[in-house]
């Protein structure tokens, strides 16, 4: 006589690799925000401040191993005045010998709009000089 799993392995199998290829597949959504973050190191809307750097926490951010700490404003154009989406709160590190590059990590909380709730990851280097620069999201 005939094992029963001879049949019934396949009549299980069948249907549910029949269900795994043809299931609807998730259809991810994808993103590209432009935005837009100003440090302000003076003033009374301050949201930057050097902490630690050759001489303490006066040392400007263009100096090798000066660390910056900061709660900026992220705004959804270039203009300083633009409305406000979030806050981008982490520190710049120059680490660059010749001062022209700063080592970044921080946060984008979203407080505002469409993305209301979400945070970004930014990290890796930020060659200041160039005009306009892209930066990594982990």
């Amino acid at each position: 006589m005939t094992n029963p799993l001879f049949f019934t392995i396949p009549l299980i199998a069948i249907p549910i690799l029949y269900w795994v290829y043809t299931y609807p597949k998730n259809k991810y959504k994808q993103t590209n925000p432009v935005l837009y973050v100003h440090d302000n190191l003076t003033g009374d809307d301050k949201s930057a401040m050097t902490v630690a750097g050759k001489d303490g926490p006066t040392t400007s951010i263009m100096h090798f191993g000066t660390l910056l700490v900061h709660d900026d404003p992220v705004i959804v154009g270039p203009n300083p005045g633009s409305q406000e989406v979030g806050r981008a709160q982490g520190m710049y590190i120059n680490g660059q010998l010749d001062g022209k590059a700063l080592y970044m990590t921080f946060s984008v909380r979203f407080t505002n709009g469409e993305y209301k709730g979400s945070t970004l990851e930014i990290q890796g280097s930020d060659p200041f000089v160039l005009k306009e620069r892209e930066f990594s999201v982990v």
